[in-house]
């Protein structure tokens, strides 16, 4: 069936590190540390389904069932009364705000874990052997984030990009919720800015749909530039382009909230010929991987506003995920 392209998709190479690197490395260790509590989880759960498969099984479920949504993990937490499952709805809450970067609900979430001490993620029969002795999966994860937010204080100055150069080309992207003004990388990414200016000075962009919204906490993108996406069939939207791709370009900029980046073809080493998505929030794990090729100068609120939009039920097998119900469009782009 078809798919969508996805700007998710990435691979893990062996090279020298940049610190950036060593950051992006530090965030994924206090998530395997987090790791460790859900592998806890998963043993635990198996356990009880044995022994109590229908009992336990039906309260697990609305913990299970909101997994990968912040706000749905905590609404399902708050619902239980049971102060062993609540337990492990407070180490749910801590995965997903780390992977939210939400330290400071992640830091909460695992003191109201250690609020129960006599809890399977408090006792050492599965602990981890560190420096300081054999620990619980929940101290190990305490232990893993103090020191991730030690780090972060101590190293958040190094990880910024710089602004564009003074008089970077800029592009004004008419929508249908409004202006979007983008200052480009002309010295850092000069292939793509070259390409995306001349398909928008060719109209190519005219009439094209935002056609995929990810929303979900853990990646927040806006994604667009499919000329498919002036078609009715859905199916389609996200794999169309220019029919070429484009080599990437390294630079050092990273996926902070408010660039423009260029979308990947599933499956493909390059850039995509044509679509592009717009960073609503921090998606570092992107970094190395996708071309960033622009800031977003102005109409910000524009863009939260697209990404914000109702998103249509998901129907895999059609490949039509995260599409939102009434898709903004590009009417038009102004080179400056």
């Amino acid at each position: 069936m078809a798919k969508h392209k996805s700007a998710t998709e990435v691979t893990v190479v062996t090279e020298e590190k940049s610190l950036l690197q060593q950051w992006v490395d530090k965030h994924w260790i206090k998530a395997a540390g987090l790791g460790v509590v859900i592998a806890g989880f998963v043993l635990f759960n198996q356990f009880q389904n044995q022994s109590e498969k229908k009992a336990m099984g039906d309260r697990w479920n609305g913990l299970l069932a909101a997994e990968g949504d912040l706000d749905k993990v905590k609404a399902a937490a708050a619902a239980i009364e049971d102060p062993t499952l609540k337990t492990w709805g407070s180490a749910l809450i801590a995965q997903e705000a780390l992977l939210a970067e939400e330290t400071a609900a992640a830091a909460n979430a695992l003191k109201d874990v250690a609020a129960n001490p006599d809890h399977f993620l408090n006792s050492t029969a599965f602990g981890i052997q560190t420096d300081d002795g054999l620990v619980s999966p929940a101290a190990y994860a305490q232990k893993n984030l103090a020191a991730q937010v030690e780090w972060d204080a101590a190293n958040s100055d190094k990880f910024a990009n710089p602004d564009p150069a003074e008089g970077s080309k800029k592009a004004i992207m008419h929508t249908s919720e409004g202006d979007i003004e983008l200052t480009f990388y002309g010295a850092e990414s000069p292939k793509h800015v070259e390409n995306f200016l001349k398909l928008a000075g060719e109209g190519f962009y005219d009439g094209t749909l935002f056609h995929r919204v990810v929303n979900n906490g853990r990646m927040d993108i806006v994604q667009g530039g499919d000329p498919n996406s002036k078609e009715e069939d859905v199916t389609k939207w996200g794999q169309g382009g220019p029919g070429y791709t484009q080599a990437g370009e390294k630079n050092d900029l990273i996926h902070d909230i408010g660039y423009l980046s260029a979308a990947m073809p599933s499956g493909s080493q390059e850039s995509s010929g044509s679509q592009f998505f717009f960073t609503v929030g921090r998606t570092h794990f992107l970094d190395g991987r996708h071309t960033i090729f622009a800031k977003i100068t102005g109409g910000m609120d524009v863009v939260t506003k697209i990404h914000e939009a109702p998103i249509r039920d998901a129907d895999p097998e059609a490949g039509t995920q995260n599409v939102p119900v009434d898709p903004v469009s590009i009417t038009s782009i102004d080179i400056l």
